[in-house]
């Protein structure tokens, strides 16, 4: 709804949201990182929207000049815990950590099980860092993926 800077981790400096020129509703994020640097993005809110103990997955794709390790987490907001205690130190979870390679696109394909107990709320944050070497990452096409039951025939039906 035109308001990309409402879901999503980008105030810092370092974060650039990018249109694509032919494709203006095509964007995607830059990250600068320094040497040996570390950033964390991701969701800028938790989201409500989930069944407890499902199957989830949380993909991007990612491209970067330098090494880059990304390291995916998810924040749980607990049940009666507030928003800004949560959002400063509500409880992270590491879902897994991945190397991307300069030159490689990458496709993060990271799968988790969302909270069974105790849990509000969810987001996730992504940690960018790097070793030795600057490194501008570009990162597109994040999705946060609930899997449903696979599909089950029912007697009960007629063709």
């Amino acid at each position: 709804f035109d308001a990309p800077d409402r879901s999503w981790l980008d105030l810092d400096p370092r974060i650039a949201l990018i249109a694509n020129e032919s494709q203006p509703w095509d964007k995607e994020f830059i990250i600068n990182l320094a040497p040996k640097d570390v950033i964390t993005t991701g969701m800028r809110k938790f989201t409500r929207v989930f069944s407890r103990g499902t199957p989830m997955s949380v993909r991007a794709d990612l491209a970067s000049s330098a090494p880059v390790s990304v390291t995916a987490h998810l924040q749980i907001r607990a049940d009666g815990q507030g928003l800004f205690d949560a959002l400063e130190g509500g409880k992270k979870i590491e879902i897994g950590t991945v190397q991307v390679m300069p030159g490689e696109p990458f496709r993060l394909d990271l799968d988790f099980d969302s909270p069974r107990v105790r849990a509000r709320s969810i987001r996730v944050l992504l940690e960018l860092s790097t070793e030795a070497e600057a490194a501008e990452v570009t990162l597109d096409n994040l999705q946060l993926i609930e899997w449903q039951t696979p599909f089950e025939r029912s007697d009960d039906v007629t063709c």
